[in-house]
């Protein structure tokens, strides 16, 4: 009796265990009855629209039935799935839902459980801008720079650049506006929207001076960049221009003096010292150059000579070709750097006053293509007035316009060139195609080593020297007369080139 009370006691504390009253077996199991996937969030979307490179986080939900008495009520809960794509080269899915925009295009991903499935359609559109910043122009590391500073009269380049969800980094035309026109402006550009801009520090802007420019997206206003501009004082902004005393070109075994010029932020220009430089002959076969920039020169050629920074100095200009100048030197076999020759001109000579035998022979060779051959101007005997001249003209009317020397190549026998007849005079004219004077230059033999120019030029055969003066108009001809200022006998003088631009020799 007292069993059959116990079993019956155990019996009603089962019934009670449901907590509700209800009776529930122990063997209850809960199945899955229908799932759901879709987008994390409020909005549980069941499309999305990722742009490449994103990532979107899934998620799925399961139903699944209750025990009795509740069997039409259905228990809801985020479950564990397994996920797949149809079409992974446009989207992929990783085991935890994380879904990656691959490329542009439409795919479906399924979320599949004991049986049941559901999907998600995922509409890949193109690569949507992140981040706007700005850079300096040229800049090919693309590096995003928050801040820079522009001396007082210069002017630099900046890009807008955009980095996008799937990673690249694009130009972005954008709208520039600045805080303060006085410290940073922008000059005459491309309208906005523009993703290149130059900022320009007016010249009154105060050194020390910071204001802020903006760059805005013209595709998404949300995103824009800025960059604060700091004004310093005047800068060397870069070495521009090299140029060379005497002028290219110059003989062999003579020397010119290269000089380089740099241009400041502000626009203005100045020399650079050379000991600022370090100095480059591109060969030194033809020419040499020292520390100060004097070019030696050695054999025919053309040399650039090139003068950089040197290292520490003016550590703000970075670009290597602003550090850096170079000039073109072109070293010639003759100080006749631009003869002039047949059959455009022609070499005629003429005698003037008392003068015995005098004339001038072999003229045609002063315009010859060989340089050895060469013209006599003799006077075996004359008096004050008498003389021979030699006239180099053309035809055709050209015209020369001076830029420097113009002359003649001349010369004796060896160790006579300096045997001066006291008062004889050479004279040097430019003439117009019709043979009329232009502009001359005279002076007696006595003088002539100190005020024409002749110089003798090292490893000649016989000693010439460069006749040479610098008119200011253009001309068609060259003349040279040669005559006798007192009584002289058997004096001559030979004549090589005529030459429309000369380089009179120094030696080093």
């Amino acid at each position: 009796m007292k069993a059959t009370r116990v079993l019956a006691v155990l019996g009603a504390l089962l019934l009670s265990a449901c907590g509700d009253g209800s009776i529930q077996s122990p063997a209850f199991t809960a199945e899955l009855q229908s799932l759901s996937v879709y987008e994390k969030g409020d909005a549980r979307n069941t499309t999305v629209t990722p742009p490449v490179g994103r990532q979107v986080q899934l998620e799925a939900e399961g139903a699944f039935n209750s025990p009795p008495p509740n069997e039409n009520a259905l228990d809801i809960r985020v479950i564990s799935v397994n996920w797949s794509s149809d079409t992974p080269s446009v989207a992929t899915v990783d085991g935890d839902g994380k879904l990656t925009a691959v490329a542009v295009g439409q795919a479906t991903i399924t979320g599949a459980k004991d049986g049941k499935k559901d999907t998600l359609t995922v509409l890949v559109q193109p690569a949507a801008l992140d981040t706007l910043t700005i850079i300096r122009e040229p800049d090919t590391s693309q590096t995003a720079i928050t801040a820079d500073s522009i001396p007082v009269g210069a002017q630099r380049q900046y890009r807008a650049l955009g980095i996008y969800s799937d990673g690249s980094k694009r130009a972005v035309p954008s709208s520039w506006t600045t805080e303060d026109p006085a410290t940073a402006t922008f000059p005459l550009t491309p309208a906005d929207p523009t993703s290149v801009k130059v900022v320009r520090v007016p010249q009154a802007a105060t050194p020390g001076a910071t204001t802020d420019i903006t760059a805005t997206a013209a595709i998404d206003a949300s995103k824009s960049a800025v960059l604060a501009i700091t004004a310093v004082d005047i800068q060397l902004d870069a070495l521009t221009a090299m140029s060379f005393d005497p002028e290219s070109p110059i003989p062999i075994n003579s020397s010119t003096q290269a000089t380089v010029t740099g241009t400041y932020t502000d626009g203005s220009t100045a020399t650079i010292s050379a000991d600022q430089l370090d100095w480059t002959p591109t060969t030194n076969a033809v020419a040499d150059v020292n520390d100060e920039g004097l070019v030696t020169s050695h054999a025919e050629g053309t040399v650039a000579i090139r003068a950089t920074l040197k290292d520490g100095l003016e550590s703000q200009i970075t670009d290597p070709a602003r550090r850096m100048a170079t000039g073109n030197l072109t070293v010639t076999g003759s100080a006749c750097t631009a003869p002039l020759r047949s059959p455009r001109y022609t070499a005629t000579g003429s005698t003037s006053g008392i003068c015995i035998g005098c004339g001038v022979s072999n003229a045609s060779s002063v315009t010859d293509t060989n340089d050895a051959n060469s013209a006599s101007l003799n006077i075996p005997v004359g008096l004050l007035i008498g003389g021979v001249t030699l006239d180099i003209n053309t035809g055709d009317g050209t015209t020369i316009t001076p830029s420097g020397p113009v002359g003649f190549i001349v010369g004796r026998p060896a160790g006579t060139l300096l045997a001066a007849e006291l008062l004889s005079q050479v004279t040097l004219s430019t003439i117009s195609a019709t043979g009329e004077e232009i502009e001359s230059s005279g002076s007696t033999n006595l003088l002539v080593l100190d005020l024409l120019g002749f110089t003798l030029i090292p490893g000649a055969v016989t000693d010439q020297a460069a006749l040479s003066f610098t008119p200011t108009m253009p001309f068609s001809g060259l003349r040279l007369d040669y005559s006798a200022g007192v009584l002289t006998a058997l004096s001559s003088l030979d004549v090589y080139n005529a030459c429309g631009a000369i380089a009179s020799p120094s030696t080093p």
